[in-house]
């Protein structure tokens, strides 16, 4: 499937209204971004680039002949991220 700019932005707003809600009550917002650059697509959480249009990871299904939904990608994308930081220290 070939997201639009608009199914992309959609995704992101359902998936920051999640992250909202399970983040205020601590007064943190950690939102999701969506960036267009001509014909490129990215996503990016934190500052780190989990999705772009152009070198798409998800996976693709033969039988369906399509890649793998992208709002559970950028879901499991952002629980990397998350899992990620959570091992650092300073």
């Amino acid at each position: 499937m070939s997201e639009t700019l608009q199914d992309i932005e959609d995704i992101v707003g359902f998936i920051n209204a999640d992250l909202y809600d399970k983040m205020a009550d601590d007064g943190l917002e950690f939102l999701v971004s969506v960036c267009s650059c001509s014909y490129v697509r990215y996503v990016k959480f934190l500052g780190v680039q989990i999705w772009n249009s152009e070198d798409d990871y998800r996976e693709w299904g033969e039988s369906t002949q399509d890649y793998e939904p992208l709002e559970p990608y950028l879901r499991k994308e952002i629980n990397k991220t998350l899992a990620n930081l959570k091992g650092l220290v300073l």
